[in-house]
Protein backbone atom coordinates (compact mmCIF):
# COMPACT_ATOMS: atom_id res chain seq x y z
CA UNK A 1 0.00 0.00 0.00
CA UNK A 2 1.25 3.60 -0.65
CA UNK A 3 -0.04 6.65 0.36
CA UNK A 4 1.24 9.43 -1.93
CA UNK A 5 2.97 12.58 -0.97
CA UNK A 6 0.43 15.61 -2.48
CA UNK A 7 0.45 19.40 -2.29
CA UNK A 8 2.87 20.55 -4.72
CA UNK A 9 1.63 23.42 -7.11
CA UNK A 10 5.17 23.50 -9.28
CA UNK A 11 4.38 25.00 -12.34
CA UNK A 12 7.77 24.17 -13.89
CA UNK A 13 6.88 20.51 -14.61
CA UNK A 14 9.51 18.90 -16.96
CA UNK A 15 7.75 17.68 -20.08
CA UNK A 16 6.80 13.59 -20.12
CA UNK A 17 4.95 11.21 -22.41
CA UNK A 18 1.90 10.74 -20.24
CA UNK A 19 1.07 6.87 -18.96
CA UNK A 20 -2.32 6.09 -20.78
CA UNK A 21 -5.52 4.96 -19.46
CA UNK A 22 -5.51 1.86 -21.28
CA UNK A 23 -7.48 -0.44 -18.75
CA UNK A 24 -10.50 -1.82 -19.08
CA UNK A 25 -12.83 -0.39 -16.64
CA UNK A 26 -16.07 -2.44 -16.46
CA UNK A 27 -19.65 -0.22 -16.09
CA UNK A 28 -20.19 -1.93 -12.06
CA UNK A 29 -16.48 -0.01 -11.20
CA UNK A 30 -17.47 3.19 -13.13
CA UNK A 31 -21.13 3.46 -11.12
CA UNK A 32 -19.37 2.36 -8.10
CA UNK A 33 -16.56 5.06 -8.17
CA UNK A 34 -18.88 7.66 -9.11
CA UNK A 35 -21.72 7.44 -6.45
CA UNK A 36 -19.33 6.27 -3.70
CA UNK A 37 -16.44 9.51 -4.45
CA UNK A 38 -18.72 12.04 -5.84
CA UNK A 39 -16.72 14.30 -8.34
CA UNK A 40 -16.98 17.59 -6.83
CA UNK A 41 -18.68 19.35 -3.82
CA UNK A 42 -19.18 19.14 0.37
CA UNK A 43 -21.04 15.84 0.11
CA UNK A 44 -18.39 13.50 1.48
CA UNK A 45 -16.84 10.17 -0.37
CA UNK A 46 -17.05 7.11 1.31
CA UNK A 47 -12.98 6.44 1.69
CA UNK A 48 -10.63 7.01 4.35
CA UNK A 49 -8.41 10.24 4.08
CA UNK A 50 -12.18 12.10 2.40
CA UNK A 51 -11.81 15.28 4.14
CA UNK A 52 -10.00 18.99 3.86
CA UNK A 53 -7.10 17.72 2.51
CA UNK A 54 -5.56 17.20 -0.89
CA UNK A 55 -4.32 13.42 -1.24
CA UNK A 56 -3.90 10.91 -3.50
CA UNK A 57 -3.88 7.15 -3.18
CA UNK A 58 -2.38 4.56 -5.34
CA UNK A 59 -4.25 1.14 -5.00
CA UNK A 60 -3.21 -2.17 -6.10
CA UNK A 61 -4.37 -4.78 -4.46
CA UNK A 62 -8.42 -6.12 -3.31
CA UNK A 63 -6.89 -5.52 0.53
CA UNK A 64 -5.82 -2.14 -0.09
CA UNK A 65 -9.13 -1.41 -1.45
CA UNK A 66 -11.26 -2.91 0.73
CA UNK A 67 -9.25 -1.09 3.47
CA UNK A 68 -9.60 2.52 1.74
CA UNK A 69 -13.58 1.91 1.08
CA UNK A 70 -15.69 3.00 4.38
CA UNK A 71 -19.11 2.50 2.93
CA UNK A 72 -21.30 0.14 3.29
CA UNK A 73 -21.47 -1.33 -0.23
CA UNK A 74 -19.39 -4.44 -2.03
CA UNK A 75 -16.53 -2.96 -4.31
CA UNK A 76 -16.91 -3.74 -7.44
CA UNK A 77 -13.91 -6.43 -8.96
CA UNK A 78 -10.97 -4.77 -10.37
CA UNK A 79 -8.14 -6.93 -11.42
CA UNK A 80 -5.17 -5.85 -9.43
CA UNK A 81 -2.32 -8.31 -10.91
CA UNK A 82 -3.04 -6.47 -14.07
CA UNK A 83 -4.56 -2.81 -12.79
CA UNK A 84 -3.54 0.12 -10.69
CA UNK A 85 -6.36 2.18 -9.08
CA UNK A 86 -5.50 5.78 -8.03
CA UNK A 87 -7.85 7.86 -6.37
CA UNK A 88 -7.23 11.44 -5.12
CA UNK A 89 -9.01 14.50 -3.46
CA UNK A 90 -7.79 18.42 -4.41
CA UNK A 91 -8.84 21.06 -2.04
CA UNK A 92 -9.76 24.30 -3.52
CA UNK A 93 -10.65 27.61 -1.88
CA UNK A 94 -13.84 28.43 -3.79
CA UNK A 95 -16.53 26.54 -5.96
CA UNK A 96 -14.94 27.74 -9.47
CA UNK A 97 -12.30 25.15 -9.86
CA UNK A 98 -12.51 22.39 -11.84
CA UNK A 99 -10.25 19.23 -12.90
CA UNK A 100 -9.16 19.77 -16.39
CA UNK A 101 -6.96 16.91 -17.04
CA UNK A 102 -5.17 14.06 -14.80
CA UNK A 103 -1.82 12.72 -16.17
CA UNK A 104 0.30 9.70 -14.83
CA UNK A 105 4.12 10.14 -15.82
CA UNK A 106 6.91 7.51 -15.04
CA UNK A 107 10.38 7.61 -14.58
CA UNK A 108 12.42 7.44 -11.49
CA UNK A 109 9.35 7.89 -9.71
CA UNK A 110 5.32 7.87 -10.27
CA UNK A 111 3.98 11.82 -10.84
CA UNK A 112 1.08 12.39 -10.85
CA UNK A 113 -0.19 15.56 -12.43
CA UNK A 114 -3.42 17.67 -11.59
CA UNK A 115 -4.27 20.60 -13.91
CA UNK A 116 -6.86 23.12 -12.56
CA UNK A 117 -8.81 25.66 -14.20
CA UNK A 118 -10.51 28.59 -12.84
CA UNK A 119 -13.65 29.88 -13.63
CA UNK A 120 -15.33 32.99 -13.07
CA UNK A 121 -18.47 32.81 -10.81
CA UNK A 122 -18.04 30.23 -8.14
CA UNK A 123 -18.42 31.74 -4.53
CA UNK A 124 -15.76 30.65 -1.61
CA UNK A 125 -16.42 27.69 -0.23
CA UNK A 126 -14.03 24.94 0.83
CA UNK A 127 -14.33 22.32 -1.82
CA UNK A 128 -13.38 18.94 -2.66
CA UNK A 129 -12.36 18.30 -6.42
CA UNK A 130 -12.15 14.14 -6.71
CA UNK A 131 -11.04 12.58 -9.22
CA UNK A 132 -10.04 8.39 -10.18
CA UNK A 133 -8.66 6.87 -12.93
CA UNK A 134 -7.70 2.75 -13.26
CA UNK A 135 -4.53 2.33 -14.84
CA UNK A 136 -2.54 -0.42 -16.68
CA UNK A 137 -0.17 -1.97 -13.41
CA UNK A 138 2.55 0.88 -12.37
CA UNK A 139 4.05 0.67 -8.83
CA UNK A 140 6.68 2.92 -6.82
CA UNK A 141 6.67 6.23 -4.67
CA UNK A 142 3.99 8.61 -6.28
CA UNK A 143 4.33 12.67 -5.83
CA UNK A 144 0.59 14.44 -6.63
CA UNK A 145 1.72 18.26 -8.39
CA UNK A 146 -1.11 20.27 -8.45
CA UNK A 147 -1.34 22.82 -11.75
CA UNK A 148 -3.32 25.93 -12.06
CA UNK A 149 -4.33 26.64 -15.68
CA UNK A 150 -6.41 30.01 -17.31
Amino acid sequence: MLLTACGSEDENITEQNPIYIDAFTDDSVIDFMNEEWPKKGWTPGFFKGDGKESFCKVINSEDDFVDFYIGNKEVPYIDFVANTLIVGQVQVPHTGFEIKKVELFQSDSLDLNVYLEEKEGGYTMLTALRFWKLYSKVSGNMSMNIIKTN
